[in-house]
């Protein structure tokens, strides 16, 4: 016998009929079991190879049964190896195990938020300078928030849209955060903490236009936000006996207010936008939420506002129209539905007496005639 004919006899025993070398119609048999030992039972149900031996017992078996002296051991082995490459490589599947004493499931209450606004979930903890920006605005961990603002300053490059769209999102932070709890100073911490990340940026290139234009914006935006809640000159949509506001809105207008506030402190805003604001809330005063965003606005402004060339005269300025407006409101004027008395209130932080004190530590210098800015 010769050996072709050796090759093809061999071939036919191990090669189930009617198969071809095909992948997509490789039919693979499937596990019958385990053994009690937890391994798996190697018994092929159908197979052409359906015996407890290994398949290079089987080969020799067969060798023996052919009866043919002109095989050599060389050719069994390279048969057998051919007959392993085949069969022993198939995958086997893999029998599930399910523990069915496991405890359910249940999602938190932020995935379950996020699944129903139809967003994908992120695959990081930020993903844009978005992302950043409002983690940024909430962290009152500082060697965190500096890696942040440096994080954000390095995905420029920045444009002068791109900067627009930095410094209005500052803004949309705040107004959008998810709790009612009142913002402390960490947006415009935050605000600074980017503003001279850009500018170290700017260094590279021995300019401050990034960090410039970031603050211009950042000065343009803050009338217009405050606006939107607290002026009613063609504007329906301001707080007022009106329209009165809900417990977010009511809290996003006065964490707005201490955030314009803040950034005036840190040197981000000029004196000119916080005046206004105050002339503002005195103009529009009908309620004690009112009292409380000027007495925001005046504690977190801080004393410089009162230490100016021009603060004698806006010291007494702003004290008199603030009696004046206060002492107007009924006691129970609120407009969010809280029991809170107006002159309560107005005792509790005495703003005037603090910017009393503040305006007495002020630098002797002569005091310029300006123009009145809250009537």
């Amino acid at each position: 016998m010769t050996t072709f004919e050796l090759r093809s006899q061999m071939n036919q025993l191990f090669e189930p009929a009617g198969s071809v070398f095909r992948c997509d119609e490789i039919r693979y048999p499937a596990v019958s079991g385990q053994s009690s030992a937890g391994t798996p039972d190697r018994s092929l149900n159908g197979s052409p190879c359906s015996s407890s031996a290994t398949l290079f017992e089987e080969g020799e078996e067969l060798a023996r049964k052919l009866k043919d002296n002109q095989l050599s051991e060389a050719l069994v082995q390279e048969t057998m190896s051919g007959v392993r490459s085949r069969h022993i490589l198939a995958p086997q599947p893999i029998k599930a195990e399910f523990n069915l004493n496991a405890a359910a499931f249940i999602p938190s209450a932020s995935t379950i938020r996020l699944l129903e606004s139809g967003s994908a979930p992120p695959t990081g903890v930020t993903q844009t300078w978005q992302d950043i920006l409002r983690l940024g605005t909430r962290i009152t961990d500082r060697p965190f928030r500096l890696r942040l603002a440096r994080q954000l300053s390095d995905m420029g490059p920045w444009t002068f849209d791109t900067l627009c769209d930095l410094a209005q999102h500052f803004y949309w932070a705040i107004a959008d955060k998810v709790n009612i709890m009142n913002l402390g100073p960490e947006a415009g911490l935050f605000a600074v903490e980017v503003r001279d990340a850009l500018k170290a940026h700017d260094s590279v290139w021995e300019s401050e236009w990034d960090s410039s234009c970031f603050i211009f914006h950042l000065q343009k935006y803050a009338l217009e936000h405050f606006k939107s809640y607290w002026c009613s000159l063609d504007n329906p949509h301001a707080i007022s006996l009106q329209n009165r506001p809900d417990a977010k809105r009511w809290k996003s207008a006065l964490d707005l207010s201490g955030f314009i506030a803040d950034m005036f402190s840190f040197g981000l805003i000029k004196p000119p936008t916080i005046h206004e604001c105050l002339g503002i809330l005195l103009h529009e005063m009908v309620s004690v939420e009112h009292v409380r965003a000027v007495q925001t606005m005046v504690k977190r402004a801080g004393p410089l506002l009162w230490q100016t060339a021009d603060s004698h005269e806006r010291y007494h300025e702003f004290t008199t129209r603030f009696l004046e407006r206060t002492s107007l409101l009924p006691d129970n004027a609120n407009l969010t539905g809280r029991e809170e008395s107006v002159q309560k209130v107005i005792r509790a932080d005495d703003i005037i007496w603090l910017i009393g004190e503040w305006h007495a530590q002020r630098s002797e210098c002569p005091s310029p005639v300006v123009k009145s800015i809250w009537v």
